[in-house]
Parts: structure tokens; C-alpha cells; sequence
């Protein structure tokens, strides 16, 4: 039986993937730009001008901002959602046992 941490678990869980991945949206949102200085090395800069135009660098860099944000939470989501499995390993062996001897009586008396 889930408990009150597993519950605020999963609501974390649930709330950090509605977070990451993006869902199709009806509603259109106007999208604020800002202008910011970065500096790339000449190697980056050759890269991106070979995979774009131009005028499609700040594009180009934000969907690779956002792929690579998005990548690193679920990296983050797995990792959590390992980390809580192993924390709660013994716990659900040790419900496994106690029902073991309930599931194998029912499944026998089911066979006849």
C-alpha cells in the first residue's frame, strides 16, 4: 500500500515530467525575446554555420538549449526514479514475502 512519501514521490515525478517534456498546446503564447552576448570558440561557431544560415544562428541555439535541458531532466528523472527503487527494495521484498504463502494457496486452490 502506497504511502503518504510515495504519493508526494509520484506527484514530484509527475510534476517534473509535465515539466520536461512538452505537450502539443492550443493556446498560443507570445514569446518574449531577449538579446545576450555569448562567446563560443571559433570551432562551435563553424559547426553551427555548417548545419544553418546565418540568420537562423539564435534558433538553432535555442532548440539546442532546449533538447539539452530536456535531455539532462530526464537523465535527472531516471536517476531519481532509480535511487527511490533501490531506497524501497527492501521494503517491497519484504511485502513480497508476506504474501508469497497467500498467492501460492489461491493459485492452487485456482488450478483445481
Amino acid at each position: 500500500m502506497p504511502t503518504a512519501v510515495d504519493y508526494v514521490f509520484f506527484a514530484q515525478l509527475y510534476t517534473l515530467f509535465m515539466c520536461t517534456i512538452k505537450l502539443p498546446c492550443k493556446i498560443e503564447r507570445k514569446i518574449m525575446h531577449r538579446r545576450i552576448n555569448i562567446t563560443l570558440p571559433d570551432e562551435t561557431i563553424q559547426l553551427i554555420d555548417q548545419v544553418i544560415e546565418k540568420g537562423d544562428r539564435s534558433r538553432f541555439i535555442n532548440e539546442a538549449v532546449q533538447y539539452y535541458i530536456a535531455e539532462k531532466a530526464l537523465i535527472n528523472l531516471r536517476e531519481q526514479l532509480k535511487e527511490g527503487a533501490i531506497q524501497r527494495a527492501e521494503r517491497d521484498l519484504g511485502l513480497v514475502e508476506e504474501w508469497f504463502d497467500l498467492e501460492e494457496e489461491l493459485w492452487h486452490k485456482n488450478e483445481t
